[in-house]
Parts: structure tokens; sequence; C-alpha cells
């Protein structure tokens, strides 16, 4: 998938995120403690070949950005970094639509992944409910590595072994 293009699927939404998104970037990178600061608002719009960035929306609006990263290890694995920025969490029911629209969307993005030739997909994080939520509902582990400051790597497999041929974007 380039993201280029609006796909619908589940009742979900997932759009290119662009330069009309910056203030919603803005407003959600500033209220996060782990990205305030640190990261650039535009890295959640950013666009380039095996780097796609995207809005996931439901029918209540946008519920989070992600960014995806095609990178290639040094033994030739072609793996996707998964960046997150999540809606602030306000109520009960932004919680529930969060975690929702990630089982959604991981179900979605697994065989996009697998078919650009990627073999697993990966994170960090060191938020423990979201750590634990996505062993439990989304089939990733923890690796075992402390990154620093508490961050740990999670990993989910695609397909191991299952290659395919060179891939423009995603």
């Amino acid at each position: 998938m380039t993201a280029l293009s609006t796909l619908r699927f589940s009742g979900y939404t997932l759009r290119p995120a662009g330069e009309a998104d910056r203030r919603l970037a803005e407003q959600w990178t500033s209220r996060d403690l782990d990205h305030a600061g640190k990261i650039d608002p535009g890295f959640w719009l950013e666009q380039r070949p095996g780097m796609d960035s995207v809005v996931m929306e439901d029918s209540q609006g946008p519920v989070f950005f992600f960014k995806t990263q095609l990178l290639t290890t040094k033994e030739e694995i072609i793996t996707a970094q998964v960046f997150i920025q999540f809606m602030p969490r306000v109520t009960i029911d932004d919680g529930n639509r969060t975690r929702q629209a990630l089982m959604e969307g991981t179900a979605w993005l697994a065989p996009v992944l697998e078919e650009s030739g990627a073999e697993e997909m990966f994170f960090d994080s060191r938020q423990p409910k979201l750590i634990a939520f996505c062993q439990k509902r989304l089939g990733f582990i923890v690796d075992g590595k402390d990154l620093g400051d508490g961050y740990m790597r999670l990993r989910r497999a695609l397909q191991p072994g299952k290659r395919a041929g060179k891939m423009e974007g995603m």
C-alpha cells in the first residue's frame, strides 16, 4: 500500500495523513507524555517510499495516526516498524474506540505487510497497559530487551520465511 488512497474496511476509514491533519497531530502529540517535545508532529504527516503515514477513523472521527516504515536487516529480512499516535483518552469510550481500532487495524495491516515482503512488524512502548493488550489481543511478544527509559520492543511474526520481491512503498 502506498498511502495515496483512502481505504474502507470493517466500518473504518484509513486515509493518508497530510497537511490538513497538522493541527490534530500537534494537539495529540502535545498531550502525549511519551511524544510531547520528542516527536515533531509533522512526523505523523510525512509520506515517502517505504514510509507511509495514515489516519485511522471510525464513525466518530479520527482514532489514531499510524506510520509504517519498512526496514531491511543485515540478514536481508524485511521488517516493518510501526509508530502510533493515539487520540487523547478523555472518556471510557475513547479507550474502547482505540482498542477496537487497534484490533481491526492490525488485522488489516498484517496481510498488507506480508504482501510487501515483511516477515515481522514491531514497535517500542513503555506503557504497561498497551504492552499487555498487544500481547493478549494482537499476538505481539516482548523480545526481552530493555531499550532504556523503560521502553520494550514488541514483535509479531508475519509468515516467517515467505518473501516477496522488492517493493516500492507499502
